[in-house]
């Protein structure tokens, strides 16, 4: 999922088709808030840390104390976007892993 997002900040593309197959319901539509502020192409990637929390046969809950400091607006320097605390549910269906709820904590969160 976070790829999809990557690549469509990288072209301030607020609706990636290619979010479906990875993200639903109130995550994917996070990704999209989130894509759809982004008004300049950005460079970079966030860096990820993650912790399964729980496993189960069809539920995974994960938390990422992600770094995104280095994911920027092209030509801009590395912002205090750090140990931010993302909480996610991934659900697997019949066919597929896909990230069902997730919650961002914001800066200084993890």
């Amino acid at each position: 999922m976070w790829e999809v997002a990557v690549e469509a900040s990288r072209e301030a593309n607020a609706d990636p088709p290619r979010l479906e197959r990875y993200a639903a319901g109130d995550a994917a539509e996070l990704m999209r808030q989130g894509l759809e502020g982004i008004d300049t192409p950005l460079e970079g990637e966030p860096r990820h840390d993650i912790e399964v929390l729980s496993a189960e046969e069809d539920v995974v809950e994960i938390r990422d104390c992600q770094d995104g400091s280095r994911w920027v607006a092209e030509g801009e320097p590395p912002s205090g976007e750090k140990n931010i605390r993302i909480d996610a549910t991934i659900t697997r269906d019949a066919l597929s892993w896909q990230v069902t709820d997730m919650r961002n904590w914001g800066p200084d969160t993890c």
